[in-house]
C-alpha cells in the first residue's frame, strides 16, 4: 500500500495512449472497495483518460461501450448476478 501503484500505472496508460499505441481500453481489474479510489485517482491525475467504471446495475449497458474509453475498471469479486458477457470485446493493457 502507499507505493503509487495505482498513479503509475494510470500514467503507464496515459503514455501509451498519447502514443497512439493504445488502441483498445485498458482493463484494471480491482476489489470492489478499490474502484472508486482508481476512479478518483484517474480523474485527479490522468484527466485525458475517458474512464468507464464497470459495477452497479447499469454495468451490462456500461460494458458496450466500453470501446469509447481508455480506461476500464472492473471488480474482481465474483457473483451469481454477474454474467460473461460476449460483446465486451478486448483489452489493451491489464493490471491486477
Amino acid at each position: 500500500m502507499g507505493l503509487g501503484k495505482t498513479l503509475q500505472t494510470l500514467a503507464h496508460v496515459l503514455i501509451e495512449k498519447n502514443a497512439g499505441r493504445l488502441n483498445l481500453p485498458a482493463l484494471i481489474i480491482a476489489p470492489v472497495s478499490l474502484m472508486g479510489n482508481w476512479r478518483k485517482e484517474a480523474e485527479r491525475f490522468t484527466p485525458t483518460l475517458r474512464t468507464l467504471v464497470l459495477h452497479g446495475a447499469d454495468r451490462h449497458e456500461a460494458a458496450a461501450n466500453m470501446a469509447g474509453h481508455d480506461v476500464v475498471i472492473a471488480p474482481t469479486q465474483k457473483s451469481p448476478s454477474i454474467k460473461p458477457a460476449s460483446h465486451v470485446g478486448r483489452a489493451g493493457l491489464i493490471d491486477l
